[in-house]
């Protein structure tokens, strides 16, 4: 092709086999930060973000409105403000921290795959993760 040289073309060839291979600088840096989000996600847990006080205090106004949603809640729960599920709260976060490291326009997708990382992760650990940090453990004491 008269249009493309013989450089544009074996240019071209070396930045795709560089980028097929994971050696592109652009494609690192992208993986980089889809793997330090996700290792952040799936580790975190929103309700207990939700749960750590701002500040010091004797906690009685807290223990206090607590009880006063709850009494809320079982007296008229159609009237009550929806409480925000472990999904829901999960995916907000995600969804945030996603578009804090430039994954904006995938956000909502990526922000769901991280949801079922997370719940893969916790129910392989539930089922399997006794066995598995026992041996981590003796092979750590060991050496």
């Amino acid at each position: 092709n008269p249009l493309v040289s013989n450089n544009d073309i074996e240019s071209l060839r070396n930045r795709t086999k560089a980028t097929l291979k994971g050696e592109d600088p652009v494609i690192k840096l992208l993986d980089n930060r889809m793997r330090s989000c996700f290792r952040a996600l799936v580790v975190s847990n929103p309700l207990s973000l939700q749960q750590v006080p701002t500040s010091l205090k004797t906690g009685r106004n807290l223990f206090r409105r607590r009880q006063q949603q709850q009494k809320q809640q079982v007296s008229s729960p159609s009237e009550s403000k929806s409480i925000d599920t472990f999904d829901s709260l999960f995916k907000r976060n995600a969804r945030q921290e996603f578009i804090r490291r430039g994954f904006a326009f995938y956000s909502n997708e990526l922000a769901e795959a991280s949801l079922l990382a997370n719940k893969s992760i916790n129910l392989i650990l539930s089922i399997y993760g006794l066995e598995v940090i026992e041996k981590l453990f003796v092979q750590a004491c060991q050496t």
